[in-house]
């Protein structure tokens, strides 16, 4: 038992140190953005990894973390938390949400704004033009994880009939988004096809390029590439 626990621990570490250096920049100049004040501790955990993997963190998470911190969210490093009202930083936001478990997050997609190929410039800077393709379907939650149960992904589980969720007629798009660089350029996403998925159940389509950006289908050339996927077990 003590040797698959190991390994157990050891695969974790080592896919966490993976992140770390991808994520780094990324990560701290969201934790310098939000701040710590009034007591509220958040923390902005940015994981790009496949489904076990991610039970794995999201356990490890609430078994080391737990009592450590008041509010989580869990985002991706091509997702950028951005405040719509007059609040200052999202702890001042959250501070009356205190009576909630999970306070809703809505999606704002982004497409690769015409750009056929990397630039060296701020992503926020080079991707400017929305799209309605799949905002309405995707949603991450700031959580209070001293409330909930376990993970399934990044929603949690807990007692509904305990704890509520609190959202808004403006789906908290009046409070706060969640921007999602989703494709970025022609280029970039064909390097996200080419390194392959981390999760054998979800696989990017190369086409799928075209439906965020319809008005570069003079790029297509028919190719149905699905993203490859190998498991190290």
């Amino acid at each position: 038992m003590k040797i698959f626990v190991n390994r157990k621990i050891k695969m974790l570490f080592c896919s966490i140190c993976l992140c770390i250096f991808t994520f780094a920049v990324i990560s701290a100049l969201l934790l310098e953005f939000l701040g710590r004040e009034a007591g509220l501790s958040i923390m902005i955990c940015a994981l790009c990894m496949g489904a076990a993997i991610l039970i794995l963190c999201y356990r490890y998470f609430l078994e080391q973390h737990k009592k450590d911190v008041r509010w989580g969210v869990f985002i991706d490093s091509d997702e950028f938390v951005r405040i719509t009202n007059d609040v200052q930083n999202v702890n001042t936001l959250l501070e009356a949400m205190e009576d909630y478990t999970e306070v809703y997050g809505s999606f704002v997609e982004y497409n690769a704004n015409g750009q056929e190929t990397y630039t060296d410039a701020p992503v926020r800077e080079r991707f400017t033009r929305t799209t309605d393709v799949c905002s309405a379907l995707y949603h991450k939650n700031f959580i209070q994880v001293n409330h909930i149960d376990n993970f399934k992904r990044h929603y949690a589980n807990y007692n509904p009939k305990k704890y509520f969720v609190f959202r808004n007629e403006e789906d908290n798009k009046d409070m706060f988004v969640i921007d999602h660089y989703y494709t970025k350029s022609w280029e970039e996403w064909q390097q996200k096809i080419k390194r392959g998925s981390s999760d054998p159940g979800y696989r990017k389509q190369l086409k799928e390029f075209f439906v965020y950006n319809p008005d570069m289908k003079y790029l297509d050339r028919g190719e149905d590439v699905v993203q490859g996927y190998e498991d190290h077990e």
